[in-house]
């Protein structure tokens, strides 16, 4: 048996056990125990809450079980690409201006003109004053050079019948059945589009 596979099965058990837990579903027939409605705004609630709207229009045995492995996969990809895509988008928004100490000090001082020198006032102000954030013009430039120079998040497109791309010597290449991946690294970093491609300038 493949290594993975049981820590796999074990995950999705786990999920489908969360999902039936929230929707008051004991045993997967779609019979809700308490028939209240989950509350929150997280993944698994908006999961729940979609899944009790569905199977109040479909009774089916086989549209509840349909729903609920829709489910396990989508928060599936919440939970472990969500989590990546966070940790590395944060680990180089914090590393690319700490190796640059002009860009550096000036995304301190600009942070400073908004919030003051009081660094843990920030959690206070943002939330009560949103409209704070459109005052780190610099911030946000040092946040889109970033995701030019690093990006990590790809676009995958499913290929459909009728569609096709072409290499550069002319040769066809049909997209049926197939997906389709941009190269967002090569066009980022492509010196014909951005002058001086490799270096850090918000």
């Amino acid at each position: 048996m493949v290594a993975g596979v049981p820590l796999i099965a074990e995950e999705a058990g786990i999920f489908a056990e969360c999902i039936r837990a929230l929707t008051g579903d004991s045993d997967g027939r779609g019979e809700s125990r308490s028939g209240s409605q989950p509350r929150g705004r997280s993944a698994l609630d908006i999961v729940a809450k979609t899944w009790q709207a569905q199977t109040q229009q479909q009774q089916s045995r086989k549209a509840r079980e349909n729903m609920i492995n829709g489910a396990l996969q989508n928060v599936k990809v919440l939970m472990l690409a969500g989590a990546d895509t966070t940790t590395a988008a944060t680990c180089y928004t914090l590393r690319l201006p700490s190796s640059n100490p002009r860009v550096l000090g000036e995304v301190r001082a600009e942070h400073t003109a908004v919030s003051g020198q009081d660094t843990g006032a920030t959690e206070d102000i943002i939330p009560k004053s949103p409209e704070n954030l459109n005052a780190l013009p610099y911030t946000l430039a040092v946040i889109k050079k970033y995701l030019r120079i690093c990006p990590f998040a790809l676009t995958v497109r499913q290929g459909s019948e009728g569609f096709n791309i072409f290499s550069a010597d002319g040769m066809q290449f049909p997209l049926k059945h197939l997906h389709v991946q941009t190269g967002v690294w090569n066009i980022h970093l492509d010196p014909t589009y951005w002058p001086r491609v490799e270096e850090f300038l918000p």
